[in-house]
C-alpha cells in the first residue's frame, strides 16, 4: 500500500517485502539532485535521497519494484558515492546492470562502468592499510575502465605497485571521469527540473484552453438565445404588420360604406324635398 499527502512537506510511506516500512520525507528546500521519481500503479512519487539507509538493499528492491530507468539507479548510486558509501553505490549499479543487461547495449552502459570504476578506486584508497584488498579494488577499477576504453588504453594495476601509495595517471583519469559523471548527474537533474517546468506550463495552458472553451460555449449559447429572440421579434413584427393591414382594410371598407350611406341619405332628403314642393304647388 502506498500513502502520500500533499502540502509543504510530503511524506511517502512505501512498504517493501521482507523489510520494515521505508519512510522518506520530502522537504520543499531539497534540491532536485537529491530526488528521484518512482511510479507505482500509475502514480508518481518523489523519493528524498537524503533519507537513504546505509544498506542499499531496500532502495534496490524499491527501484526494481517500480521498474525504474537507469537514470534513477545512477542518481542513487552517485548519491551514495557522494556521502562516502562507495560499496553501496557499487551494489546499486550492479543491480541496475543485472536488470538492464538484456535490454540495454554495453555502449549505453559505459557511464555505469565509469561509476563502478570510480567507486572501486574509492574503496582502494579507503583500504590502503590492507594491501591485498586495496589491490583487488584497483584491479576491479581497471576492469571497468577497460570495458569503457579498451584493454590497451588502460595500464595494468599490477605494473604500477606504487599506485597504491601515490596518485597515478589512472587516478587522475578517474578523477576527470568522476567530474564528468557528476556533471552528467547535474545535467540529468536539470533535465528533470526542465521537464517538470514544462509539465507545469502544459497544465497551465490546458487549464487556460479549457477556460476559453467554456467561454466560447457560453458565447455560443448567448448567440443562439439572441437569434431565437430576434426570430421571435421578427415574427411579432410580422403579425403586427398583418394586423395593421387588416385594420386599415377594415377602416377603408367602413369609409366606403359610410360614403354610400351618406349619399343614400342625401338622395332620400332631396327626394323628400321634391315631393313636398310638388304637393305645395
Amino acid at each position: 500500500m502506498l500513502s502520500h499527502c500533499l502540502g509543504p512537506s510530503t511524506t511517502v510511506n512505501l512498504p517493501l517485502p521482507r523489510s520494515p516500512l521505508l519512510h522518506c520525507s520530502i522537504e520543499p528546500k531539497v534540491t532536485l539532485s537529491t530526488r528521484i521519481s518512482l511510479n507505482f500503479s500509475g502514480e508518481t512519487f518523489l523519493y528524498d535521497l537524503q533519507h537513504l539507509d546505509a544498506d542499499p538493499r531496500e532502495i534496490i528492491e524499491l527501484l526494481k519494484s517500480s521498474a525504474s530507468e537507469r537514470g534513477s539507479y545512477t542518481t542513487v548510486a552517485a548519491h551514495y558515492r557522494r556521502v562516502g558509501n562507495p560499496a553501496a553505490a557499487i551494489s546499486v549499479v550492479s543491480a541496475m546492470l543485472e536488470v538492464l543487461a538484456l535490454r540495454v547495449s554495453e555502449q549505453d552502459l559505459k557511464p555505469a562502468f565509469l561509476l563502478l570504476a570510480g567507486c572501486e578506486t574509492d574503496l582502494g584508497k579507503n583500504n590502503k592499510a590492507d594491501t591485498k584488498a586495496s589491490s583487488h579494488h584497483y584491479s576491479n577499477s581497471q576492469k571497468w575502465l577497460q570495458k569503457v576504453y579498451g584493454s590497451s588504453s588502460v595500464p595494468s594495476a599490477a605494473s604500477e605497485p606504487s599506485s597504491l601509495t601515490r596518485p597515478s595517471t589512472v587516478e587522475r583519469q578517474l578523477q576527470s571521469l568522476r567530474d564528468r559523471l557528476n556533471n552528467h548527474v547535474n545535467l540529468l537533474a536539470d533535465a528533470h527540473k526542465m521537464k517538470r517546468k514544462l509539465e507545469d506550463d502544459f497544465n497551465l495552458e490546458r487549464d487556460k484552453r479549457r477556460k476559453l472553451e467554456r467561454e466560447v460555449e457560453e458565447l455560443r449559447k448567448e448567440r443562439d438565445r439572441a437569434r431565437d429572440m430576434e426570430a421571435y421579434a421578427l415574427e411579432q413584427m410580422r403579425r403586427e404588420i398583418d394586423s395593421r393591414r387588416r385594420a386599415e382594410d377594415r377602416v377603408r371598407d367602413l369609409r366606403i360604406d359610410l360614403d354610400r350611406y351618406a349619399r343614400s341619405t342625401s338622395n332620400c332628403t332631396s327626394a323628400r324635398r321634391s315631393t313636398s314642393s310638388s304637393h305645395q304647388g
